[in-house]
């Protein structure tokens, strides 16, 4: 019997058995960096955020109530509101502070619904307290001149402008149909009171505005149920907007509790 040549390892189908596993193929190329799990410094970067949310709100609730305004009343019920508010809306500046820091460091962000959610909310946030800042400013000096009417027409149009472009481009890159829907409804739902127009002053338009905020809040908590049923991970920089969306709209539903709906339930 003659003997077997040795097998060209090219061709060695004995190198695949399960003591020699097979090497992993290598990636080429640049490849992006691991995004950051959540540390001691975003904490940090959000304690200083609503920081300076609580310090410009409360900037002008001090500065109007010089002028006379009387629509900052005390009580357990705003001050908690307040309180949750602040700490929303210093979430949604720190998710602008994410989004910077992290394309600077060459990551895609926002990726995921959240994180574009996130985005929108503190865009929406940067715009208030910049009218906050300017309100200061100008309004006690030129109340009625042009420089007041400058002003309303820049934070009237550019926020609506801004927001627009930012919401068609999560629209557009949000593949899930779930989450695109969601964001259709919170289009309709932010159109719907430009809407009602002349009938904002009747009773019967809070209660409107308050039961879409509450579909708002349904449909999100859904999508978020339906999207663990799936099996779907996201990272924290997602769920870190859907809480602070949820955290706004919940504010929107307690700030109407406290200047409508409770007063008619306790006359």
């Amino acid at each position: 019997m003659n003997e077997q040549e040795p097998l060209d390892p090219l061709f060695d189908m004995r190198q695949d058995s399960p003591d020699t596993p097979p090497a992993e193929p290598q990636p080429t190329g640049p490849q992006p960096p691991e995004a950051p799990r959540l540390g001691i410094l975003h904490l940090l970067v959000l304690t200083a955020c609503v920081a300076v949310y609580m310090g410009i709100t409360q900037s002008l609730e001090r500065g109007l109530g010089s002028f006379g305004w009387t629509g900052f009343e005390t009580g357990i019920f705003r001050a908690t509101t307040r309180a949750v508010q602040a700490i929303g809306g210093g979430a949604a500046l720190a998710g602008l502070v994410l989004w910077i820091a992290r394309r600077r460091r060459g990551m895609r962000f926002p990726v995921h619904p959240g994180e574009f959610l996130l985005l929108l909310i503190g865009t929406l946030v940067a715009f208030r307290l910049l009218k906050f800042v300017l309100a200061m400013t100008i309004w006690p000096f030129d109340a009625t001149g042009p420089g007041w009417t400058l002003f309303a027409v820049i934070l009237g149009l550019a926020p609506l402008a801004v927001l627009g472009a930012l919401w068609l481009w999560a629209v557009i890159k949000i593949k899930i149909r779930r989450w695109r829907a969601y964001l259709w409804l919170l289009l309709g739902a932010n159109v719907a009171p430009a809407l009602l127009g002349g009938v904002w002053m009747f009773a019967i338009s809070l209660y409107v505005y308050a039961a879409i905020r509450g579909v708002v809040i349904v449909a999100l908590l859904g999508v978020a149920v339906l999207d663990h049923g799936d099996g779907k991970r996201y990272p924290w920089p997602h769920w870190f907007g859907v809480a602070t969306k949820l955290s706004f709209d919940l504010i929107e539903l307690g700030s109407m509790a406290d200047f409508f709906l409770l007063p008619a339930v306790v006359t």
